[in-house]
């Protein structure tokens, strides 16, 4: 007897994840995807990277450019709220409202009137905050700031939660505020998180949440990742893309 074998939906950060930041994925992932796209619905779920940087990064010049692979893959940006699938080219299959313009000018004021001098080493910079529509990216220290300071400023978070904390008050509950990256923090409306774009990812795709599973790295109670264990669906939490690698071959 055959046994039916139920689509699962496989849902993966990039940074840290499937590549290291600002890398493309190695070819043993890029082959390990391409294994599960034959039978499973694969989401990209990622809260700063563009499709675009998605689509150069994961698809242009590798064997996931097949469109009988495409159409199981999913490019989820902007924490999800913005999901591409594809059918003979992409298409958008879902996007959330942006934030009213009026209240993005509010949070645009609070923002730079945070004490950033008693953050950052670059309190004067002119090129903190990002409006991705749905989502309020901070670049904590600026697009001034170079490598080297990015990776030795906040290592713990403990810096940027201090700041949450100083645009909590000003706030209030309307966002979620999550410590991510190296020097960043979003601003994200309520009921417009990671985990509730996996369950509009979950109605989307017609697969139920518990044939749904979710690997990332950003699980501490700050991190974009932590919604996303209320949601009681399986999840791997890893530490590097080689770890991603060897979670993947279990659903193969």
């Amino acid at each position: 007897m055959i046994q039916w074998r139920m689509q699962k939906l496989i849902i993966l950060d990039y940074d840290n994840t499937i590549a290291k930041s600002k890398e493309a994925p190695g070819e043993k992932m890029i082959e390990t995807i391409s294994s599960l796209l034959h039978r499973n619905k694969v989401g990209i779920l990622t809260a700063g990277r563009s499709i675009k940087g998605l689509r150069d990064l994961l698809i242009s010049s590798s064997e996931l450019n097949n469109p009988d692979l495409l159409k199981n893959l999913l490019l989820c940006t902007k924490y999800g709220n913005l999901i591409l699938e594809y059918e003979n080219g992409w298409f958008v299959l879902y996007e959330a409202p942006n934030i009213p313009t009026r209240k993005k000018r509010r949070i645009e004021r609070i923002i730079r009137r945070v004490p950033w001098k008693l953050y950052t080493p670059r309190s004067d910079s002119k090129q903190r905050i990002h409006d991705k529509g749905s989502v309020i990216s901070v670049n904590c220290l600026g697009n001034e700031s170079t490598d080297l300071e990015k990776d030795s400023w906040d290592i713990d978070g403990s810096v940027r939660e201090n700041i949450k904390k100083e645009l909590i008050k000003k706030l209030g509950d309307e966002y979620e505020i999550f410590i991510t990256g190296r020097n960043t923090i979003d601003l994200v409306p309520r009921g417009m998180n990671k985990a509730d774009n996996i369950v509009k990812l979950s109605e989307l795709t017609s697969i139920p949440l518990q044939n749904c599973i979710y690997i990332g790295d950003e699980f501490t109670p700050h991190g974009n990742d932590y919604p996303i264990l209320s949601l009681g669906i399986k999840v791997h939490q890893i530490n590097n893309p080689s770890e991603t690698e060897d979670i993947l071959k279990r659903y193969v």
